[in-house]
């Protein structure tokens, strides 16, 4: 063992190394060439869990102002939280983990107590073969590799676990393979480091609810408009700056991280006009900059036109290669395997040295610089397959299969639909392939075609018959300006969350819609659509308060937009009206208008300054109980104690549960004795208080209730709700909790889809999504995205209709309902096999043969194929061939039989590379019979030779080897018959004829 001061050459090291973090995996020289990398101060919000919408007393709003990533970290690791840091392609994540390491190393440096951090990615991972977990083997192989320090697993063990000396950054969760041995491996891991307190910074892809049960999630935002605003400024040059902002102001804001705006910001210097620069894509943004980047690198004579037109061939190949199955980690290629895939190790040393790609330090691997680059070149390469994936109902089947319904695809396939070359009619063939696979991948998809086709793509989402809740959500994930007037049309539907809920998707959309959509809200007779509608539009406060203007605020205002005028306050950036501001809000909090007085209050917790505390003290004073509840609430909402007593009465003096629960809700966020007292005091008066408490408690997020709290509480509902699911994990209770979540309660519902999530089997996504077609709620669809992300499927039919496919070597289901029509003849055939003793050859084969023929095939035996081939089925250009033969105690008759079919007979040209051979066993052991056949064929050494189980039958196996005549690949079906008779009974033995 090594002392925690011997870490100190390692700690060094990592100084020296990433000091210009910045430049660790850069796209370009470009990036290279500055000082450092502009600052735009990432921000983080935690992420809530879903609460079901409710009325406005019972869920309101929280204060939930961004903190600066880095400052984030230290605050909830130094609490020993665990965290995720979640954030989409280029948001950031990877270089805020740098920064961060550094950070902690240098404090390591300077103080011997600290903890030392190790930095691992799991797109090293490899699943263990011994009892130490996986991340315990990726320490040490970086470890050693990166940083020439070598420790024994049995060390780091014991660093991490009984010293705990080690704080552990572990980036890319969602680069984790979606195997069940990787998950199973990774989540005990975690559930070791959760029992013993150890500290963990995760980071992964916002694609699906991967998450290891982590409490503390925090979500990179995009860049504020200020940050925006001040690269337009500094980075960009004046002429060019209009172009870019016209840009920006087409995209949603979670297209704005620090990767796409730098890569816009090179590509809005070269083009010719604003309206060029407007209408591309995401994907023709990234097609410019890599030709932008090729061009100067032509110009400074490093590359020649056949390098530019070679590379780009080869990066496509590489890239969809490392993305395919043969490469498990999707993100990361050996160097050897890299040279193999492109040809040349002249070619990878250029590709390296232009930092296209990068070779990593000190492990032999390639990887591109970044995934986003990827995943356009991929993109490129399916679009080049794309007339041949949709030439005909089997092709667009098998991308269906292959590609369409994986999530690693999904980005790709999505920078795809908005380059220039897709057509309106492969647009809809994708779409609507996609809308059958999963709704939400349908709408997503729809959502990336070009600007001249949004049209076709919103008709597709409309014309879903789903419920009205949903199909808003669907029309919100087009981002498509054709939806805003049937949007604006269910502004006007009875059911008031329908209505709320198209308020939201108007604020996603953008525009004009969304000040149609706030004042159609201010007059809504609802006040849960009045009051959720500031957060609908949060995101969008810039667009909506350029229609105020300072001279503008006048306490007249409340008076005519009440509540919201409140919020709009609190969310304007309007420095020099500070006082203006809480001038307004202090006479708000003290209005006897219910709306106005609960809106003032919300907004002097958003701003959350000394002067907001001051004006709801003072409104704690007043002597109608009604206003000093409501600041009350607000300030227990900031954890001032003073609240307390005022929570407490209103406990007190109401019989209402709403006023009940919000007292409980503000008391549980105060880090006070006497508030925790009041809280327990209520669960001891009477068991609707107890179950109130525990129902508020339990939709809250647990990391706002206040640590004391916390302590007497332990979160019991959700530890309740694992111990149920662990003990009850069966089919019959997986069953009874999707029954619930068709309960009208929306409780029931919400631990029903818990439990499901903890359950996550991909065999409950359809009956989930069924759920959702009739009656929309958000846990049940934060259920279906955590299967779907745990598995790395959308869709659990067609991913196992095509393992069968795979598996069966035929992406057709002519040749999988064929071997299942087989089987179903050969088990009949075996359930008397005492009268088929003397039976030959000819005479089984015919009788399976005519079983066929009533099942409707145009099938034949002996027919004259190059031979007289026992069985031949044929549908239009299909053509399968059959041999039968019995087994006769070794390997050499049933060779014989193998040699006819694949020499003789078959050619196997397309769609004739599937044959069969059927072994009638008439020995006991059948499965010893097969298995040693299989080795026997093994020993042949047959070119390109394989073979591997058949998954709707046990027993039989399928080879696959080059045919000697095609060239290509021929799949033989195994097949036994089982007619082995021998009974033992006395009875049985008189049917046994004597030979």
């Amino acid at each position: 063992m090594i002392a925690p001061s011997e870490f100190q050459p390692y700690l060094q090291s990592i100084c020296s190394y990433y000091q210009r973090w910045w430049e660790d995996s850069v796209l370009t020289d470009i990036e290279r060439e500055q000082s450092e990398p502009f600052d735009f101060d990432l921000r983080v919000k935690k992420v809530k869990p879903h609460q079901a919408r409710g009325t406005v007393s019972e869920n309101p709003p929280e204060p939930d102002s961004p903190l600066r990533v880095i400052e984030a970290l230290h605050q909830y690791v130094s609490e020993k939280k665990y965290v995720l840091l979640v954030g989409q392609a280029g948001a950031g994540k990877t270089k805020t983990l740098l920064r961060y390491l550094l950070e902690l190393v240098q404090q390591a440096k300077d103080d011997p107590s600290a903890k030392i951090p190790i930095l691992v990615q799991l797109k090293d991972y490899k699943a263990p073969l011994d009892d130490y977990s996986g991340i315990v083997h990726l320490i040490r192989k970086d470890l050693e590799e990166s940083w020439g320090l070598s420790l024994t697993l049995q060390e780091i063990q014991q660093y991490l676990f009984r010293e705990q000396i080690f704080l552990l950054l572990v980036d890319g969760l969602n680069a984790l393979s979606t195997s069940k041995e990787a998950w199973k491996d990774i989540s005990q891991f975690w559930d070791s480091c959760h029992k013993r307190e150890i500290s963990i910074v995760f980071t992964t892809r916002g694609l699906g609810y991967r998450n290891l049960g982590i409490e503390t999630q925090l979500e990179i935002q995009p860049i504020a408009p200020e940050h925006r605003q001040r690269f337009i400024e500094e980075r960009v040059s004046p002429g060019d700056r209009k172009k870019l902002q016209e840009w920006l102001n087409r995209a949603w804001q979670s297209d704005y991280t620090p990767f796409v705006m730098w890569m816009l910001a090179t590509v809005c210097q070269q083009v010719n006009s604003s309206s060029q620069l407007e209408s591309f894509s995401i994907g023709e943004a990234f097609r410019e900059f890599v030709r932008l980047y090729q061009d100067r690198l032509y110009e400074e004579g490093r590359i020649s036109d056949e390098n530019c037109e070679e590379w780009a061939f080869k990066l496509e190949h590489l890239a969809s290669e490392m993305m395919s199955d043969k490469i498990t980690e999707n993100f990361v290629i050996s160097r050897a395997t890299a040279i193999q895939i492109i040809g040349s190790e002249v070619l990878l040393n250029n590709l390296v040295r232009h930092h296209l790609l990068v070779e990593r330090r000190g492990k032999g691997e390639i990887e591109f610089c970044h995934q986003l680059l990827q995943e356009y070149y991929v993109a490129e390469w399916l679009r080049r397959k794309l007339p041949d994936v949709l030439k005909d109902e089997n092709s667009s089947k098998r991308f269906q299969h292959d590609y369409l319904n994986y999530l690693k695809w999904t980005e790709p396939i999505a920078i795809m639909l908005g380059l220039p070359e897709i057509t309106e009619n492969q647009a809809e063939e994708l779409i609507d392939l996609a809308l059958d696979l999963d709704l939400n991948l349908g709408a997503r998809l729809a959502g990336e075609v070009k600007q001249a086709l949004q049209s076709l793509a919103f008709n597709l989402i409309a014309k879903q018959q789903v419920c009205k809740k949903l199909k808003i959500r669907l029309l919100g994930k087009t981002r498509s300006e054709s939806a805003v007037s049937l949007l604006i049309d269910l502004l006007e539907d009875e059911s008031y969350s329908v209505r709320l809920d198209a308020f939201n998707t108007l604020g996603q959309i953008g525009g004009d819609s969304v000040i149609l959509g706030l004042t159609n809200a201010f007059n809504d007779d609802e006040s849960s659509v009045r009051f959720g509608v500031f957060d609908a539009f949060d995101r969008k406060i810039t667009e909506i308060s350029d229609s105020i203007k300072p001279d503008e605020l006048k306490l007249k205002n409340v008076e005519i937009w009440g509540k919201q005028f409140c919020f709009l306050l609190a969310g304007l950036d309007l420095e020099n009206e500070f006082n203006n501001k809480l001038k307004i809000l202090s006479y708000a909090i003290e209005h006897l208008d219910l709306d106005i007085r609960w809106g003032a209050a919300i907004a002097l917790t958003q701003i959350d300054s000394e002067q907001s505390a001051k004006i709801l003290l003072k409104a704690v004073k007043n002597p109608n109980f009604d206003i000093q509840f409501s600041a009350a609430f607000a300030l227990g909402e900031m954890g001032f104690e003073s609240a307390v007593p005022i929570l407490e009465k209103a406990i007190e003096l109401t019989d209402s549960s709403d006023t009940c629960r919000m007292a409980i809700y503000a008391l549980a966020k105060i880090e006070s004795e006497r508030a925790v007292s009041a809280i327990v005091k209520q669960c001891q008066e009477n068991d609707d208080k107890y179950k109130l408490v525990f129902k508020t408690l339990y939709s809250m997020n647990i990391e706002e209730i206040s640590p004391t709290l916390r302590r007497v509480f332990q979160d019991p509902i959700r530890e309740v709700q694992t111990s149920i699911y662990r003990k009850l994990n069966t089919e019959d209770i997986s069953n009874r909790l999707l029954q619930a979540t068709h309960d009208i309660r929306p409780e029931i519902v919400k631990s029903a889809a818990f439990l499901l999530r903890e359950i996550g089997n991909p065999e409950m996504l359809s009956t989930l999504w069924q759920q959702q077609t009739r009656f929309f709620t958000e846990d049940i669809m934060e259920t279906i995205a955590s299967i779907q992300s745990s598995c790395g499927f959308y869709n659990y039919e067609i991913y196992q209709q095509a393992q069968e496919a795979k598996n069966l070597g035929f992406e057709d289901d002519l040749i999988r309902t064929l071997y299942k029509d087989i089987d179903k003849v050969v088990s009949q055939i075996q359930e008397n096999p005492e009268l088929r003793q003397d039976d030959k050859e000819d005479r089984l084969t015919i009788e399976i043969v005519n079983q066929l023929r009533i099942l409707e095939y145009n099938v034949s035996h002996e027919t004259k194929i190059a031979g007289h081939a026992d069985i031949v089925i044929r549908k239009n250009d299909f053509l399968w061939l059959g041999e039968a033969k019995i087994y006769r105690e070794n390997n050499n008759y049933l060779w014989e039989g193998f040699l006819q079919l694949t020499t003789r007979y078959s050619i196997g040209d397309d769609h004739q590379e599937n044959g069969g051979l059927l072994i009638y066993i008439r020995q006991e052991d059948a499965s010893s019979i097969m298995k040693n056949w299989q080795t026997y064929l093994l020993d042949k050494r047959l070119p390109d030779y394989s073979f591997r189980p058949c998954k709707i039958r046990s027993l039989a196996f399928i080879s696959t080897h080059k045919h000697e005549k095609s060239g290509l690949l021929f799949h033989v079906r195994h097949i036994p018959v089982m007619l082995h008779f021998d009974p033992k009974d006395k009875s049985g033995r008189r049917k046994t004829k004597p030979p």
